[in-house]
């Protein structure tokens, strides 16, 4: 009894094969609006990660742009310091076979 009423085997079989049908309609837009907010969220870190990369790249090429600057000032240094001793040395050299 339902309400004061009977009801019958087939009716509650109705009922249920009704909510079943509106619980999956249910069920299934809810799969759907979540599956649309995971698709954005997922797009969203996407973003976040590439222009992290592209911050990340720019900051390691202009590490590298200072290492390279400081490698030629090295260089410039070095060469200088080697002309120099070449110089000396072939000073030396002649020095003493001019004085002859």
């Amino acid at each position: 009894m339902y309400c004061g009423k009977s009801v019958s085997d087939e009716d509650l079989l109705a009922v249920l094969n009704s909510m079943q049908g509106s619980l999956k309609a249910d069920l299934i837009a809810e799969i759907l609006s979540f599956k649309l907010d995971l698709i954005e969220h997922i797009d969203g870190i996407g973003a976040e990660i590439s222009t992290h990369i592209q911050g990340v790249d720019t900051g390691i090429v202009e590490r590298l742009d200072r290492i390279v600057t400081k490698l030629d000032e090295n260089c410039d240094l070095l060469e200088g310091a080697l002309r120099s001793s070449a110089r000396a040395i072939e000073w030396s050299e002649i020095g003493p076979k001019s004085r002859k």
